[in-house]
């Protein structure tokens, strides 16, 4: 396994594409949190974050994606290596202090090949000129680069500061995705929303929190915090891709989920995470081949472990094993704690790997179906009684799938649309359900799920 981060960025995939480094080329490291409380890093952090998408807003200037620069922050390497990892002529540095509305921002441009200093400056002003100094900085940057704007210099979306300061704080508890983070990104990004309800980064990260803690009435809230971002900001990329991840992933609505990911990456077109959308949209209606090309591509411009996800499953679905086992392998290089390994036992599973899916079986379902391709009927069928004390439908499904019983199959897939709000997200892409591909029950199932138009152009004919 790979040592760090840093050092599966070094190694990327072969799918990915190398490129040369453009001299008009920037990563943004995290700014140093200087302040003398140290709860004070999510405003370094978001302030670092706000900074590095202006500055890619710019057409002429490649900016490091964050994932690949954040991955540096506390970290003890140097310039020269970070560029060089990151494919980059410039580093763009600083750190923040923030006492009271007191805020003392220093930022400097770096040249990486020689460490040489193309501008620096420190801005010591209110909390309300927060906006301005990011501004003045992607000016700055701009302007050492010798970069010409074909257009106005981009600008942040005005709020008030303290509506500006729970909105990162927000996002920040929100990334952490545990019960009491999200439920405390609710609190603070309500508090934002209040103070000024035509924000759209803030009522874009709250639909996104009642997404993600999925109580039935968030739904409701979410849509509407989303709406009414877009009449805010009808250029906000980012609310165009929580609309459509709501449509496709909550609605069953996949035709409009999939119109919003193109509009978002309209917007943005260089972001990775709305390229890898059109991928996961593809993904989810049986298109493999325009998933994998997708991700490939948000993988060249930022390695994400959940792309590693995605373009496994599309492997795995398109029967190319080998390929789907070296991207799980790589995900579970780059995130230990992922689901990856339940791919990489599944993926085995299929290449009829046996001895070697066995000890990656850590769940239940794995285990009884492992067990049940070796011949051992009796310790498959023990670990299917727990599933089935616990009523755990999909999972059931998919057992029998495996089993290849499709009169069981099916009863539980229809217990599952009868007895719960659980959508099978990636069923056309499932390989357990191709033993009942050929089923008349199949199609009907899949017209439930509004997936059947999309079945038949996977099998024309």
């Amino acid at each position: 396994m790979f040592g760090s981060l840093q050092e599966i960025v070094r190694e990327l995939d072969d799918t990915v594409a190398v490129t040369e480094v453009n001299e008009n080329s920037v990563a943004v490291l995290p700014f140093v949190n200087l302040s003398s409380d140290e709860e004070q890093e999510y405003f370094s952090d978001g302030l670092s974050e706000e900074l590095l998408h202006l500055l890619a807003r710019i057409p002429e200037l490649n900016v490091a994606a964050r994932t690949s620069s954040f991955s540096f922050k506390n970290k003890d390497v140097e310039i020269p290596e970070i560029a060089s990892r990151l494919k980059v002529a410039h580093i763009l540095e600083g750190s923040v202090r923030k006492h009271g509305n007191q805020l003392r921002i220093t930022a400097q441009l770096i040249r990486a090949d020689n460490g040489y200093h193309l501008w620096s400056e420190t801005y010591d002003r209110q909390l309300d000129n927060v906006f301005q100094i990011q501004e003045d900085i992607a000016t700055a940057v701009a302007d050492a680069l010798r970069i010409t704007l074909l257009g106005e210099a981009p600008k942040l979306q005005r709020t008030d500061s303290r509506a500006y300061q729970l909105f990162l704080e927000g996002r920040y508890l929100k990334r952490q995705l545990g019960r009491d983070s999200l439920h405390g990104a609710l609190e603070v990004l309500k508090q934002a929303v209040e103070i000024d309800p035509s924000y759209a980064p803030a009522l874009i990260e709250l639909a996104d929190t009642y997404f993600w803690i999925n109580r039935p009435e968030d739904v409701v809230l979410a849509d509407q915090a989303i709406e009414i971002a877009i009449s805010s900001d009808p250029g906000y990329a980012q609310a165009y891709y929580v609309r459509g991840a709501s449509f496709l992933y909550k609605k069953n609505n996949f035709k409009k989920g999939i119109a919003d990911f193109e509009h978002a990456l309209e917007l943005e077109p260089n972001n990775a995470d709305l390229v890898a959308a059109i991928g996961k949209g593809a993904l989810v209606t049986g298109k493999f081949d325009l998933a994998i090309t997708q991700i490939q591509a948000a993988l060249a411009l930022e390695i994400v472990p959940e792309f590693y996800y995605h373009l496994g499953r599309a492997y795995l679905s398109s029967g190319r094993l080998d390929e789907a086992e070296a991207s799980f392998r790589k995900m579970m290089d780059l995130a230990p704690d992922s689901p990856a390994q339940s791919l990489l036992w599944e993926t085995l599973l299929v290449k009829g790997d046996l001895e070697a899916a066995l000890p990656l079986a850590d769940y239940d379902l794995e285990r009884s179906v492992t067990y049940f391709a070796l011949g051992d009927t009796a310790k498959a069928d023990e670990e299917l009684t727990v599933l089935i004390e616990n009523a755990r439908s999909y999972s059931l499904a998919r057992i029998y799938g495996y089993r290849g019983d499709a009169d069981k199959t099916f009863e539980w897939l229809d217990y599952l649309l009868a007895n719960t709000d659980y959508f099978p997200t990636f069923i056309l892409a499932e390989t357990a359900f191709v033993s009942v591909h050929s089923d008349p029950r199949w199609e009907i199932f899949l017209e439930k799920l509004n997936l059947l138009e999309y079945w038949h152009e996977m099998t024309p004919g």
